[in-house]
């Protein structure tokens, strides 16, 4: 298959998107730092040049995504795609903070921002809480259950912005008119605590029913890394 070079404009887009931080590396170890690396082709189509089918990665991770195994799982397209999601939001999101030289850091941003993770045997959830100021948060979640499920794990996402009262974060998303996702999150001195209810009319219904994928869930205790 003939390779097509990409357009400066592409590659300036996707380096600037990225800041030259490799999506895998941040998916998996939220790792943010600039890395030596190449213009990967998700769909392994180097004559797809579209913006949704490239991303910047580390050249360790360049290898490994191009790299077809026999006995380990790869790297999934989709698994790929929703890390890059993720740290394009993280950089959109911190790009737009103003520099403030010998800035001292508030003891509720301290208190609450960070990334927390809730680990099972067979599911497990971690949530990114940055704090915007004027007691505002941005959340963001992702649930797996079925780790060692051979074709993969079923998966949940949050992504929301909250105002934080009392060390606590409540979210409510309204489905079809009759159907409310809530979650409630309290910060305590080990991490944080998330309380979810699924109501369906007036009755409520287990979340791990289908509303983010079968059996997946936020609740539960978290520690802070």
């Amino acid at each position: 298959m003939k390779r097509i070079q990409l357009s400066e404009k592409i590659e300036t887009t996707v380096l600037l998107k990225s800041r030259r931080r490799c999506c895998i590396c941040f998916g998996l170890n939220r790792d943010i730092e600039h890395k030596p690396g190449q213009i990967a082709h998700l769909d392994h189509n180097s004559s797809n040049n579209k913006l949704e089918n490239l991303a910047f990665l580390c050249l360790t991770h360049h290898d490994q995504y191009d790299t077809k195994t026999s006995q380990s799982k790869n790297l999934t397209l989709n698994e790929v795609k929703h890390y890059r999601k993720q740290l394009y939001e993280i950089i959109v999101n911190d790009w737009k903070k103003h520099i403030i030289f010998d800035k001292v850091t508030s003891d509720l941003s301290e208190k609450v921002a960070g990334h927390y993770i809730r680990d099972g045997e067979y599911d497990s959830a971690e949530l990114d809480i940055h704090y915007l100021g004027n007691n505002k948060v941005k959340v963001l979640g992702l649930a797996l259950w079925g780790k060692q499920k051979e074709c993969g794990p079923n998966l949940g996402e949050l992504d929301f912005e909250a105002e934080l009262k009392n060390s606590k974060i409540y979210f409510k998303h309204t489905i079809l008119g009759d159907k409310e996702y809530q979650i409630e999150i309290e910060f305590n001195a080990d991490g944080l605590k998330a309380k979810e209810k699924y109501l369906s009319g007036c009755l409520e219904v287990d979340v791990r029913s289908g509303y983010f994928g079968l059996n997946v869930s936020f609740q539960g205790d978290y520690k802070k890394t």
